[in-house]
C-alpha cells in the first residue's frame, strides 16, 4: 500500500471511461446485452422492445418540444416581435 502522501499506481483502481467516448457507450450497451440469456427468450425480446419504447419517447419529448417553441414563437410574432431566424437554410 502506497504511504499516505503517495499516489497508488494507475492499475490499482478503476476509473470511469470519459463521457460520450466510444468506451462509455461499450461500457453501457455490455451491461445491457449482459441480460441477454438463451433459457430465457423473453429477456431478449424485452430488451429490444424496451430500446424501442425509449426512442419513441425521446422522440415524442422532442416534437412536443418543437410544438411549444413554435407555439412560444408565435406568440412573440403576434406580439409584433420579428421572426426568430431557422437554422434550416
Amino acid at each position: 500500500m502506497a504511504a499516505p502522501d503517495q499516489t497508488p499506481p494507475n492499475n490499482v483502481f478503476y476509473s470511469e471511461p470519459e463521457y460520450g467516448t466510444v468506451q462509455f457507450y461499450a461500457d453501457l450497451f455490455a451491461d445491457i446485452i449482459a441480460d441477454i440469456q438463451h433459457t430465457s427468450p423473453q429477456m431478449s425480446d424485452n430488451l429490444i422492445s424496451g430500446f424501442k419504447l425509449a426512442i419513441d419517447d425521446w422522440r415524442k419529448y422532442h416534437t412536443n418540444q418543437i410544438l411549444e417553441l413554435d407555439r412560444a414563437e408565435e406568440q412573440l410574432i403576434d406580439r409584433g416581435y420579428q421572426k426568430l431566424e431557422s437554422f434550416d437554410g
